[in-house]
């Protein structure tokens, strides 16, 4: 009974500790929303993936747009990733209390995919950053390509720590191997994200990285607290 009324405390401590992490993911994810959206709303139109392939478009896109922007905007997305990547641990040390495995796989994956999606959003600005320091010419436009050719590798690989992450916490929740209830795996970044981008929603991953993390820091809240009066009653 000690024994278990131990284990019960350790437990509890661990929840209060991984929900401080969650905490941190929901700062990261909004701090990421803004320096996207100082990415891709520019002062003379909205910059697009078709933009940035296409000299014309890219020019008139980021005409009257400053270096110091982009560069403010990749600071912020690379600074982001820091609190990301501990929400996403945070997430995963929940889940450790439960299931050793999972939780292992699911941190390789989180932290896999934050420090890539800081290079992913250091990518995006460097390529605006360098075609508006050199002047927006032809040739800075064939230098930006160049970069982004040598490390597109990077942008590809990215989504593969995720859905790791991400079909990971989507089993041990299904499998009700935590106290979460099933129906609790909707709050999962892609599933949030896919259907935010369906209906064409700006910063679409941002947004569905800070309402996963409001979410399951709530529930896993509500679902401890549960928890703690049924052994209560027992």
């Amino acid at each position: 009974m000690k024994q278990q009324q131990q284990r019960t405390s350790v437990n509890n401590d661990r929840t209060g500790h991984s929900r401080y992490l969650m905490v941190y993911g929901i700062i990261g994810y909004f701090l990421c929303f803004i320096g996207d959206m100082l990415l891709e709303y520019l002062p003379n139109g909205e910059l697009t993936w078709e933009s940035i392939s296409n000299f014309e478009m890219f020019k008139e896109a980021t005409k009257g747009a400053t270096a110091q922007r982009f560069g403010i905007s990749g600071v912020l997305g690379i600074s982001s990733m820091i609190f990301v990547t501990l929400g996403l641990v945070g997430i995963s040390e929940y889940v450790n209390m439960y299931s050793k495995i999972a939780s292992e796989i699911m941190l390789v994956g989180g932290v896999g995919s934050s420090v890539l999606s800081g290079g992913f959003h250091l990518i995006c600005t460097l390529v605006a950053w360098i075609f508006v320091s050199l002047n927006s010419t032809k040739e800075a436009f064939e230098v930006k390509d160049q970069f982004y050719k040598d490390h597109q590798l990077i942008l590809q690989i990215n989504p593969i720590f995720y859905m790791l992450f991400c079909f990971t916490l989507l089993y041990v929740i299904v499998a009700g191997k935590t106290p979460l209830p099933r129906w609790a795996c909707i709050f999962n970044i892609a599933f949030i994200f896919k259907a935010l981008d369906y209906f064409k929603v700006h910063g679409a991953s941002n947004i569905a990285g800070t309402l996963m993390c409001i979410s399951l820091f709530i529930l896993t809240g509500i679902y401890s607290s549960k928890s703690k009066n049924n052994k209560k009653k027992e």
